[in-house]
């Protein structure tokens, strides 16, 4: 029997190795939508036996999976009062096929009756953030990368305790890497003013594991389930001049209202959930939202737990359907 194993061998551990690579090159045709990061790992695959599969294994594969949308379901459009859009504002009728595209992407409408406020500097957010918290009457969800202990946290912070002080249910998530920008961290000074605070993603060693781990990079603040704010601002004194900043961070912020304040609500309850295992609901989360404005929008949610790459298919998409200029700001450009 020995003899027998002894000589079958060598074919059998080269079935098992061939059915491998096969296996994890098929996983890598089916999942890895960049041509390059492709072919980078089926070569990896067949070029280095056994080493190759298991390192795939290892740091190929995106594990992250959305476990507050599996644990809370799917939240519908609550807000969907105004309707979806029927074609592009103005005379730009070309965007019609974008929109269609996009709808089908995210599988989420283009809402019509929005109000959407810029809010290019941080002078201009911060205060009109802080007056939305002043005025918020049931809830607030705040969610951002960055809340540092400064003067701008600090204002934030009792704001935030003043609201829960006159009975506005309030909670407030922060990535655990960007809260570590600042020390001590905002947690210390948010518990001790009574406001309910989530870590995302904890990590005990984030100088090794602050970019391996999955980040939460979204700002969300919504206020009643009908006020919302999002864009690209943390909380910190860098995006404020009036803090003695003598080069302020160039962002901007947005103010909404309408509809479309429904698709902010439920990704901060999605995000919620999967950090603290908590389901929001009722009518001071989701009430019946009534058209604000003239303004189509929707609420596109993304990030590396998403298959389909919905934001960089979007932007494609937009770029595709140019007709005389492309324009982009952004801080980061990797080609």
């Amino acid at each position: 029997m020995s003899e027998i194993l002894v000589s079958f061998w060598p074919w059998l551990s080269s079935a098992v190795l061939l059915g491998i690579d096969l296996w994890a090159t098929g996983h890598v045709v089916l999942f890895k939508r960049h041509t390059r990061s492709a072919i980078g790992w089926v070569g990896l695959i067949w070029l280095v036996p056994v080493a190759g599969p298991i390192l795939y294994l290892l740091f190929g594969i995106n594990r992250i999976q959305r476990k507050a949308r599996r644990l809370r379901g799917r939240v519908g459009f609550v807000g969907d009062a105004g309707g979806e859009g029927e074609g592009a504002p103005g005379n730009f009728l070309e965007l019609e096929e974008l929109g269609r595209f996009v709808t089908r992407l995210t599988n989420r409408p283009c809402l019509v009756g929005n109000l959407v406020t810029p809010l290019p500097s941080g002078e201009l957010a911060y205060t009109a953030m802080l007056e939305g918290i002043g005025s918020a009457k049931k809830t607030i969800g705040l969610s951002t990368y960055i809340f540092d202990n400064d003067k701008t946290g600090e204002a934030f912070v009792q704001a935030l305790a003043e609201a829960v002080g006159r009975g506005v249910s309030v909670r407030v998530l922060v990535d655990d890497i960007g809260s570590r920008y600042s020390f001590p961290s905002i947690f210390g000074r948010l518990r001790s003013a009574g406001v309910p605070v989530a870590s995302f993603m904890p990590t005990l060693v984030p100088w090794l594991f602050a970019y391996a781990q999955l980040r939460n990079h979204r700002k969300i603040l919504v206020l009643d389930g009908r006020i919302g704010f999002t864009g690209g601002m943390n909380i910190r004194d860098s995006h404020d001049c009036r803090r003695g900043s003598k080069n302020p961070a160039a962002d901007c912020h947005f103010a909404l209202a309408g509809p479309v304040v429904a698709d902010l609500v439920n990704v901060f309850a999605d995000d919620w959930q999967f950090a603290k295992g908590e389901r929001l609901a009722g009518d001071g989360w989701f009430p019946s939202l009534v058209p604000a404005g003239d303004c189509q929008a929707r609420g596109i949610a993304s990030g590396p737990d998403d298959r389909h790459e919905t934001l960089r298919m979007t932007f494609l998409g937009a770029i595709a359907c140019a007709k005389k200029s492309i324009r982009i700001a952004t801080p980061y450009f990797l080609p």
